[in-house]
């Protein structure tokens, strides 16, 4: 931090050295950091007033928030405070509801069409927290019939992924309007 002439403070780039930074008037605020998020912590409630008392007291934490690339001097390791509560507190239920569904996904190619099961999809992905491509994949073509997953195949990317899932599924309406075409022909 530096002055800023109107009696505030102002977070300007790190200076090359401690020396360049003591000669503009810059000090490192890491020691009010420490003891804001103290103050703070001494004000939980309930279950995380006692999180605090036996467990958090003990952790490590110098900022509230870790600085940008860039503002963090060398020579400190930030460890921030909101991390840690996001860590110790983060309410899990949605993200293992979303785990389940996935689990337990079912799709009728007849009844719902790809881009509706694309967006259902990809919000459980996201609830779920799952980002890796691999594992999005294992979860769709866990889904799909033997026929479909033997057209889709396993492409590399998402969008050929999706890509291939519509054509397959656009073939599989096509077998099955012919089929029902030539059950008609032969009834008549």
């Amino acid at each position: 931090m530096q002055p800023d002439g109107d009696g505030g403070w102002e977070y300007p780039p790190l200076p090359a050295s401690d020396e360049a930074g003591v000669a503009t008037g810059m000090k490192k605020n890491y020691y009010y950091g420490m003891r804001f998020c103290v103050m703070l912590a001494e004000r939980f409630t309930g279950l995380a007033r006692d999180w605090w008392v036996t467990t958090g007291r003990k952790t490590t934490f110098n900022c509230w928030r870790s600085a940008p690339p860039g503002y963090c001097p060398p020579n400190v390791v930030e460890h921030a405070f909101i991390t840690m509560l996001h860590e110790q507190f983060q309410y899990s239920r949605p993200q293992e509801h979303a785990l389940l569904k996935l689990e337990t996904l079912k799709w009728n190619i007849f009844q719902e069409t790809p881009t509706a099961f694309r967006i259902r999809v990809t919000c459980l992905f996201a609830k779920a927290g799952i980002n890796d491509f691999n594992a999005k994949r294992a979860f769709i073509l866990g889904v799909l019939s033997v026929d479909m997953r033997r057209q889709v195949k396993r492409p590399i990317t998402e969008p050929d992924l999706w890509n291939k899932i519509e054509e397959a599924v656009v073939t599989e309406e096509s077998i099955r309007a012919t089929r029902d075409k030539h059950r008609e022909g032969k009834i008549l």
